[in-house]
């Protein structure tokens, strides 16, 4: 669901976020959440590849919809 949140964000600022800043808010809470929750032992490693997937298909998903008002 990070995408949606960087495209909220975006919305909410009411003006686009730099490529930078984007890509760190995309990149960023999905490895920390990742290694986190495989240290703790609460997911395995697979669980982390198969979120990635995920949401680069809701990423897609989303490029599709009209997000500008």
């Amino acid at each position: 669901w990070y995408p949606v949140l960087v495209a909220l964000a975006g919305r909410a600022l009411r003006r686009p976020l730099p490529e930078r800043v984007r890509r760190a808010l995309l990149v960023v809470p999905v490895v920390v959440v990742c290694v986190t929750v495989t240290y703790l032992g609460y997911h395995w490693a697979t669980d982390c590849v198969a979120g990635v997937l995920l949401g680069l298909a809701l990423r897609l998903a989303l490029r599709r919809l009209p997000l500008e008002s």
